[in-house]
């Protein structure tokens, strides 16, 4: 219970946190890393190094708790998914990187941050809360919306390393095929659908309020690579939109 009163609490602040930072990106502020960065910082790390170090967390700390815990994980399936996930973002996406820039030490601090505090906030969710059962009509749409979105953002990330791998002397150019045709983040479409299919599948308030953080963080920022495409390139494919297909 003690458990179950913690994670609602820091749900809640999370929830708080989404609304916030959607607020402050609105303002059209951009966090200086990738397209971005536009001086060197005294502190930096090394892209990869970045992103490994900030991500892996979130398989570290509930594959922790699980191990160590004298119980069986009231909700293995969500566990898996959450874990699945960040294996590919920590250990599989950094060497996919084509010349990864130097992160800035402030942006790498802020994303370690909220990973950490995620990871605990899910890790004692599925271990420790004991929730009522998800039925399993919505278990099989949950895990049916996280494997499309894993799908999107895999691909999508693929393209753009792949573009950047065959002509790394041209820098930023349109990607193009798959999602890209609708849209111009589809990795962040991907991310979001991602979770809202995990949020589905634990059933918990945890997991709706990663998902609208999620959503939160992304949305504003796939306005702001939307326009920078669309003031960059004379060219740029005018229907294409921002984040979601045929609508914004």
């Amino acid at each position: 219970m003690k458990a179950c009163t913690l994670t609602a609490g820091l749900a809640w602040s999370m929830i708080a946190l989404g609304v916030a930072t959607f607020a402050f990106l609105c303002t059209g502020f951009r966090a200086p890393y990738g397209r971005y960065k536009d001086k060197k910082y005294n502190w930096e790390l090394p892209g990869r190094l970045a992103w490994i170090t900030q991500e892996m967390w979130a398989c570290l700390i509930p594959a922790a708790m699980f191990l160590m815990s004298n119980r069986t994980a009231t909700q293995k399936l969500p566990l898996a998914l959450l874990i699945g996930h960040y294996i590919y973002r920590s250990f599989v996406f950094p060497f996919c990187l084509q010349q990864p820039k130097q992160t800035p030490f402030h942006v790498w601090l802020a994303a370690s941050g909220f990973v950490l505090g995620n990871s605990i906030l899910q890790g004692i969710q599925l271990v420790y809360c004991d929730t009522k059962p998800v039925p399993l009509a919505s278990t099989v749409y949950g895990v049916c919306l996280w494997a499309a979105g894993l799908s999107v953002n895999v691909m999508s990330d693929c393209a753009l390393q792949t573009l950047r791998r065959r002509w790394p002397q041209k820098g930023y150019q349109i990607p193009h095929g798959g999602m890209y045709e609708l849209v111009s983040c589809p990795n962040y479409l991907g991310e979001t659908i991602e979770w809202i299919g995990y949020a589905i599948t634990t059933g918990s308030l945890a997991g709706a309020a990663f998902a609208f953080y999620t959503f939160a963080n992304l949305a504003p920022r796939a306005h702001q690579h939307h326009q920078w495409y669309r003031e960059k390139f004379s060219d740029y494919p005018a229907n294409r939109k921002a984040y979601i297909p045929y609508v914004w």
